[in-house]
């Protein structure tokens, strides 16, 4: 597919992480997550077919880790080689970095794919108009930018790079080109912050004059930002790994022309991540805690919380002589949910200011706790905060009686 119109069509995803391990999951839902990784690779696949892409980014991190099963190697080559009018470009990130014996040096791709292998240089791609800048990992970490510091299409021969991945026979490129830079990487402010995964400075991306600059690493999606005439953005990953990685997730699709982007976020996961707090505030017995609860998940997800996966953490006053049965309450949710963790952050109805004067074991108890609470917050601290606000609730109910405690992470 030429550029015959100054516009171009692409398709922009990042940190797949083909092959994670879910290792907080069970053997068979960690292959269930696995497999809906694959199909929210295949969803991009289809969408480069139905929505005619010109051009696939893929800014790092496809794989988790460079060893992969030989079946799923060839299945994610036969994918690309499944799109030829689409063109290809790989940079590869600190999970996938390019190396002798990595995937990307050992295997054959398609020859729609064009994968960056070390320092900053580029690929010229005259059908469409467009040269696509970027570098590859060649370890874990990068400390160091692979963002030539002087670098500007205006002046390519800047790149310090003695072999270009591709370039045209001349320095200099068409007037019409589009320049697009491909990296995986952290947005840094300033040259004194400190990043471990090839820091990239805002101020690069202003001076770099690129019409579009593809990131991956981060794996919250950004929107669509812009630094002096060059856009950006963040895709985020296209599935979630855990519960880090909360709510829809995706790749942005859409058209680039000089000076220009017109992209929209497009949802391709197969399953989502929620971390609600849900108030079970006058909740008096476990029936009525877990009926509020399921509410709330179905007024909120309607249809589709049953497919989903929650960090659930409770909030509100129960009465002191009621603690929630976590246990209980999980194994209710689990028969409705993929996935469920609970964190109780209740607290008691009681008055403690009224329990410390009371002349009882609950009320020397009741006062220590006060004091600890009110050094935290004059301090500030806000895990001490809650450490002492959890230790109060617990020793107030286990004055009324047994307290079953359990708390998934």
């Amino acid at each position: 597919m030429g550029n015959t119109s100054g516009k171009l069509r692409i398709l922009h995803a990042a940190d797949f992480h083909l092959g994670s391990p879910f290792a907080a999951l069970s053997a068979r839902k960690t292959a269930i997550r696995q497999g809906e990784q694959r199909a929210a690779f295949r969803e991009v696949i289809d969408l480069c077919r139905k929505e005619n892409v010109q051009l696939l980014l893929l800014a790092g991190d496809l794989l988790d880790q460079l060893r992969m099963p030989a079946e799923q190697m060839r299945s994610l080559i036969d994918s690309f080689a499944g799109i030829p009018g689409t063109t290809v470009v790989i940079s590869p990130g600190n999970h996938d970095p390019y190396t002798q014996d990595s995937p990307y040096a050992t295997q054959v791709w398609p020859s729609n794919v064009h994968i960056f292998t070390g320092e900053f240089s580029s690929f010229y791609f005259p059908e469409l108009h467009t040269a696509v800048w970027g570098a590859a990992f060649t370890g874990i970490r990068c400390i160091q930018s692979l963002c030539p510091p002087l670098f500007s299409v205006q002046s390519p021969e800047s790149v310090q790079s003695p072999e270009p991945a591709q370039s045209p026979e001349s320095a200099e490129f068409p007037a019409d080109t589009i320049h697009i830079v491909l990296i995986h990487g952290e947005i840094s402010e300033t040259a004194a912050e400190k990043h471990s995964y090839n820091p990239v400075m805002r101020e690069w991306i202003d001076r770099c004059g690129a019409d579009y600059v593809a990131l991956g690493h981060v794996h919250d999606r950004s929107g669509l930002c812009k630094a002096g005439n060059s856009f950006y953005a963040y895709p985020g990953c296209p599935e979630a790994r855990g519960y880090d990685e909360p709510g829809p997730r995706g790749v942005y699709l859409g058209t680039l022309s000089r000076g220009k982007a017109d992209l929209s976020f497009v949802p391709v996961n197969q399953r989502n991540y929620y971390c609600p707090d849900i108030s079970v505030d006058g909740a008096g017995t476990q029936q009525e805690l877990e009926e509020m609860i399921l509410s709330f998940l179905m007024k909120t997800y309607a249809g589709e919380y049953e497919r989903d996966a929650f960090r659930i953490t409770l909030k509100g006053a129960l009465p002191p002589d009621f603690t929630p049965n976590l246990t209980s309450l999980r194994e209710r949710l689990s028969a409705k949910v993929f996935d469920v963790r609970i964190k109780d952050r209740t607290h008691s109805f009681s008055n403690p200011e009224e329990l410390r004067r009371e002349t009882s074991l609950r009320g020397v108890f009741a006062g220590l706790l006060l004091d600890r609470l009110g050094q935290a917050r004059i301090s500030g601290d806000a895990g001490r905060i809650l450490e002492c606000e959890q230790a109060l609730t617990l020793g107030l109910r286990a004055f009324e009686g047994e307290v079953i405690y359990c708390e998934d992470q």
